[in-house]
């Protein structure tokens, strides 16, 4: 009902970037079609072909802040800007060449390489299954086959926990700090949906070294700098791919003067 709001408003509007992030997750671990999401290309082949633009033309009528930072950096001092770190920009042929790399022929990229299930929580006409649907499209077209379920998040968020899934959309909502990475990235640190603990894609021994060294910094600059190498490590796997913030949209009354 935005347009509608808008017009009513009378100016009395604004569309803010949220601090929440939209979020694939990708389970290196899982034993779907002998571990194919093990190949660090064929990971890095998804996050290519995602386009970000379209999820937010559908799952947010456009008014969402397509990103690549997990937390914004305009919001928190401390969080890796986007140009320190890799962000997989959206390119159907370079999704392509990392299939090639991971060792499939183009015969085989044609008929489609199976990578489970896209996995998300909420109500089927949701953001959330609207996202799993664009990038179901997405992966399609560069020869990456997935389905997609959505049920409620009390069945979905349990097995997140327990990486019993292949691709996950996830909803967090920052807390302004990089505690909330901890949560993402130690398996002793929260809710998080992947399990680097005995890991070959991430150093976990240094990952818990930095956050601790983080914590214990005062000065910002040195503390941005700790976060910026430990996210350039965790980016590197190509296991988490922020997408997207929700728009936060305000109308208030002519009589107020924010």
């Amino acid at each position: 009902e935005w347009d509608a709001l808008v017009e009513a408003s009378n100016g009395c509007n604004t569309v803010l970037q949220g601090n929440n992030i939209r979020v694939l997750y990708i389970n290196y671990k899982s034993p779907t079609n002998n571990n194919v999401l093990g190949n660090e290309y064929v990971r890095k082949a998804i996050c290519y072909a995602i386009n970000k633009d379209a999820i937010n033309t559908v799952a947010a009528g456009g008014l969402g802040n397509v990103t690549t930072e997990f937390i914004p950096s305009s919001y928190v001092a401390t969080s890796p800007d986007e140009s320190t770190f890799e962000t997989y920009p959206y390119s159907v042929e370079k999704a392509k060449e990392m299939l090639r790399l991971a060792g499939y022929s183009d015969t085989e990229i044609a008929n489609g390489i199976n990578i489970g299930m896209i996995s998300t929580y909420g109500s089927a006409t949701g953001e959330k299954a609207k996202a799993a649907q664009v990038i179901q499209s997405n992966l399609r077209e560069v020869g990456l086959i997935a389905e997609i379920e959505v049920q409620d998040s009390t069945v979905i968020c349990p097995r997140f926990r327990a990486f019993d899934y292949d691709l996950g959309i996830y909803g967090d909502s920052g807390n302004y700090d990089f505690n909330n990475i901890r949560q993402q990235v130690l398996v002793d640190g929260g809710y998080q949906a992947l399990d680097y603990s005995d890991s070959s894609v991430l150093d976990y021994e240094k990952a818990k070294e930095l956050l601790q060294e983080g914590v214990e910094l005062t000065d910002t600059q040195e503390r941005l700098a700790v976060y910026t190498e430990l996210w350039n490590m965790v980016m590197d796997t190509a296991t988490i791919y922020p997408f997207m913030n929700m728009p936060v949209c305000v109308v208030w009354s002519e009589g107020l003067n924010p």
